[in-house]
């Protein structure tokens, strides 16, 4: 799911303090960056239904014209797994959400320090 989709816009900007988004974000980036895939079989009708049942207001997926254009996209058919990355918003390189995990790691590391300090300083008095 997009933050952007998300019902309250509120909780999306909890993704800047997520190791995990940049975890994650950083594996995308590197699994699916310049990878084309053949899509020439289509998907099982089964799972159109499926899709379209986790994305219930998409409306797009319920035209006749596109879930054919699924079942059976054509022998030409090929999708840039870049498409993916464009549309979760995954857009920087992965050294920069490398950096960002360290980052993340010395502040959190940095925060522990000065806590267990002052609990230190208050257990001598």
């Amino acid at each position: 799911m997009r933050f952007q989709d998300m019902q309250q816009p509120w909780i999306s900007f909890l993704r800047w303090v997520s190791a995990t988004n940049y975890a994650f974000s950083a594996y995308m980036r590197n699994q699916f960056q310049g990878v084309d895939v053949s899509c020439a079989n289509g998907i099982a009708p089964s799972l159109v239904t499926l899709l379209q049942s986790l994305m219930p207001r998409t409306k797009l997926l319920r035209t006749p014209a596109v879930e054919r254009m699924l079942v059976q996209p054509g022998a030409d058919c090929i999708m840039s797994l870049d498409a993916v990355l464009a549309y979760f918003d995954v857009t920087w390189p992965v050294w920069g959400y490398a950096l960002s995990l360290v980052i993340y790691l010395l502040i959190v590391h940095g925060l522990t320090f000065i806590g267990l300090c002052r609990l230190a300083y208050k257990e001598r008095r």
